[in-house]
This record gives C-alpha cells, structure tokens and sequence, in this order.
C-alpha cells in the first residue's frame, strides 16, 4: 500500500511538472504571436504614411503643374493672338484743309467800336495852405524901434491909431495869404524880412516914410506863414 500510495504521489508530480512546462511553452507562442501582431501593425502603419507622404507628393506636384499650365498656356494664347491678330490698315481719310472749313455764310465784318463814354474829370486837389498867423508882440516891437530911430534924428514919436491899424492888418494878412508883396497906399512900408526895422531903414525910400517929420501916427501889422513875415508899416499926419 505504501508503495501505491508513492507511486501515485510521483504520477501526481510528474503530471503537475508536465502541465507547467505546458503552460510556460504556451506563454512564449502567446507573447510571439503578440509581437507578430505588432510587427504587423507598425508596418501596415509605416506603408500607410508612405501612401500618405506619396499622395501628398502628388498633388503638391498636381498642383504646381496646375500652376505651371495657366502661364504656359497664357503664353502660348498671348503669342497665337500675337500670331493670328494681323494688322488692319485703317484707310486714310482726307481731311479737308482749315482754309476750307471756315463758314464763308457768316459775315466776316466786325463790329464798330463802341463809342466811348464822357468819363468826368477829377478836379485837381487843392493844396492845403497854412494860414497866416498874426505877430502881435513883434509889431509892438519894430513900432518902438522905429520910434527910437525917430528920436534918434531929433522927431517926435508916433502914436498909434485903432482905424489905421485895421486897415494895415488887412494888408498885411492879404499879402501873406497870397504870399506876395504889393503896395496899396503912398507913405508905406513893406517887406517879409524875419526884421522888418533892418529892411526898411536899409532901404532909403522906406527910411524917408520912417523918418517924415509932419506925420504923427504910425501903424505895424505882421503876419507869419510859411517861413515869411509880411510886415506893413503906415504913417499919417
């Protein structure tokens, strides 16, 4: 029985040894049978991104030629048009001389010339005058003199007069409004000498009036314009 029991132990861990070298010759055909599976599909990839790749070479190399036709064949229309447009003659037409296309039906004559208009003078401008101005300090001034230069030569002075000195005021301002020098009376004098005294006694016809002997009133009238001094002396008896 011992033996039995032995030898049925043995059968027992032969079997179980048997099954283990089963299984582990079965796992490498499994992990083989993986790696062909892989192997596979890492090619099938490969050759499908080689399609790919050559797909795309393709119609990248589509497309440039797409490109290339529209200049080749322009270039081939630009030169048949080139060939096949010929040269029309345009006929030259006469054109009729300027000389001959003026209107002769229009009257060729001018109008006459508007007569011209009266156009109004502008009257000259008058020149602005300055106007005289009346020395009355220098008149009382050349009357002392005078009276002076009287005494001098052995006469009496003279006195003044309200009548007579209008009169020689009118005559002097006249004379300086008009600048000019005249005489309007016997037994005066006049002058437009800055100093009317050193003008007359120079002068011996004015001296004479100066120095009358009978005459008892005596007048100076001066009016300043325009650099001058008209100066009148008057005397009377």
């Amino acid at each position: 029985m011992k033996k039995k029991i032995l030898y049925v132990i043995a059968l027992i861990l032969l079997c179980s040894a048997g099954c283990s070298n089963a299984q582990e010759k079965d796992h490498p055909n499994k992990e083989t049978v993986k790696d062909k599976v892989t192997v596979t599909n890492q090619t099938k990839e490969d050759k499908t991104t080689q399609q790919e790749k050559e797909e795309t070479k393709n119609e990248d190399n589509d497309d440039t030629k797409k490109e290339e036709q529209p200049s080749s064949t322009k270039q081939q229309s630009s030169s048949n048009t080139k060939k096949s447009s010929p040269k029309t003659e345009v006929p030259q037409v006469n054109q009729p001389s300027k000389e001959n296309t003026k209107d002769t039906s229009k009257p060729t004559n001018k109008p006459s010339n508007p007569p011209k208009q009266d156009i109004p003078e502008t009257p000259p401008k008058e020149e602005v005058k300055n106007t005289p101005v009346k020395q009355s300090a220098m008149e009382v001034e050349v009357l002392n003199k005078i009276n002076n230069y009287r005494a001098d030569n052995g006469l009496q002075p003279l006195s003044s007069s309200q009548y007579y000195q209008e009169k020689a005021n009118a005559h002097a301002y006249a004379m300086a409004e008009k600048r000019a020098l005249w005489h309007e009376d016997n037994g005066e004098c006049i002058t437009n000498s800055p100093d009317p005294f050193t003008a007359w006694i120079n002068s011996s016809e004015h001296k004479n009036i100066v120095l009358t002997p009978n005459n008892t009133v005596g007048v100076v009238a001066i009016y300043y314009v325009d650099g001058y001094y008209y100066s009148v002396f008057r005397t009377y008896w």
